[in-house]
């Protein structure tokens, strides 16, 4: 099953979408059918089957006795109807599971309706999503596809620390949502010298809120829509190839969008993964204001550092870039701490450039560099499983080449 497959996107944005948002297991069968489906197993896709894979019933389980299999299945018919009814009027193809039968067909829509002028977006923002998705799919391609030189994907034993960080992450009954950096925000700051909250950034009204930074600063707006566009940078599609890597599994359970497209109901019941510091990635506000290090920045040149806000003896109160020579020394690091209301988990990947942010990504997804960090956590905790923590890193970088990252310091989240 390829991720690029259509019908595959198309579940993805169903089970994304508001009308599923509160029904996990409905998801998850949705899912692990569609999977059957595509993978041409419609034998995984009995009753018993997928009452023993999606709803944990004992292996012998008798079918007859217990009809969570078939209520459920009536939900999801239901579900489907509602989504397309609404928030999937224009999808030009529907998912319908026959009764009878639990493998999901796919349809053409006899009659799409048109949508009306007002709810088109602008060409550009419509360009630029596209491109994104289909950059961010097409990556993860590259990364699953098979190669006769590439090592196989990783082991991940759940009995390690490693395997347990990122069991945490990708569950089979909760979505995981990918977030990448949203430059053209980044540059607006800088442009307008304003912090932008999450709050403006996600209201409907943000282009106008840019213009209006702009007359307040004087500063005049570019002829062209700015705050139209999703621009991001290559490091959050490096980073989305190391993750897919890891596990076949996690390519198929991420759910991507552009990152003025999420809500903030979005976030609550499901695991995520941030991958960059503010303003470059505005959703980092609802997870950070518990850490330790935080990342800030100057606008104009003055770029972006990490600040220390409660120094331990021989740290720093700030890090910045600095420069020897050819060579940089850079400051980034990664965050996994609680979702919203304490359910699920969040990664955040952060980092003072473009080139750090990678390199804290492969600190992550490299048992080699981070496994013994968090068996070490593990047995500080005290409590045999892993806790939430931060960590800060520094790497130098000549040209395109970076060393492996150093710790600096690190806390445990409580």
């Amino acid at each position: 099953m390829s991720p690029l497959d259509p019908r595959w996107l198309l579940v993805q944005r169903i089970v994304s979408s508001a009308t599923f948002k509160k029904s996990a297991r409905l998801r998850a069968f949705l899912l692990y059918v569609t999977r059957c489906a595509l993978r041409h197993e419609p034998e995984a896709a009995t009753e018993q089957q997928i009452g023993v894979q999606v709803f944990g019933c004992a292996p012998n389980y008798d079918s007859s006795e217990n009809n969570i299999v078939r209520s459920q299945a009536r939900q999801l018919r239901l579900k489907l109807e509602s989504h397309f009814a609404n928030e999937g009027r224009l999808e030009p193809e529907i998912v319908v599971i026959p009764k009878g039968s639990y493998v999901p067909e796919f349809h053409p829509r006899e009659q799409a309706p048109k949508p009306s002028s007002s709810r088109i977006p602008s060409r550009p923002v419509l360009v630029l999503s596209a491109l994104a998705v289909a950059l961010a799919a097409a990556c993860l391609w590259l990364a699953l596809r098979p190669r006769s030189a590439a090592p196989t994907a990783a082991g991940l034993s759940p009995k390690t620390a490693f395997g347990f960080f990122w069991s945490r992450l990708f569950q089979p009954d909760m979505p995981t949502l990918v977030v990448a950096t949203d430059h053209t925000h980044l540059i607006t700051e800088d442009r307008y010298r304003r912090r932008i909250p999450l709050s403006e950034y996600i209201s409907p009204g943000y282009t106008q809120l840019v213009h209006n930074a702009g007359v307040q600063t004087r500063v005049v707006p570019p002829k062209l829509d700015f705050a139209s566009y999703y621009l991001t940078d290559m490091s959050s599609f490096s980073n989305l190839v190391r993750i897919a890597r890891l596990n076949p599994f996690f390519a198929e359970h991420m759910q991507i969008r552009p990152p003025r497209d999420y809500r903030l109901r979005d976030f609550v019941g499901a695991n995520a993964i941030l991958m960059g510091a503010r303003p470059a990635d505005p959703w980092v506000e609802l997870f950070d204001r518990g850490l330790n290090f935080r990342y800030r920045r100057d606008y104009g040149e003055g770029g972006t550092y990490c600040v220390n806000l409660n120094p331990r003896p021989g740290e720093q109160n700030e890090y910045h870039s600095s420069f020897s020579g050819p060579a940089r020394t850079e400051y980034g690091g990664v965050a996994f701490v609680p979702g919203l209301n304490r359910r699920g988990s969040v990664l955040i990947i952060f980092g003072t450039s473009g080139a750090i942010h990678e390199v804290s990504a492969e600190f992550v997804t490299n048992e080699r560099l981070s496994g013994r960090f968090l068996d070490n956590l593990t047995r500080e905790s005290g409590g045999g499983q892993l806790p939430y923590f931060e960590v800060l890193l520094k790497s130098t970088t000549v040209g395109d080449a970076a060393s492996d990252p150093e710790i600096v310091s690190y806390r445990i989240v409580r």
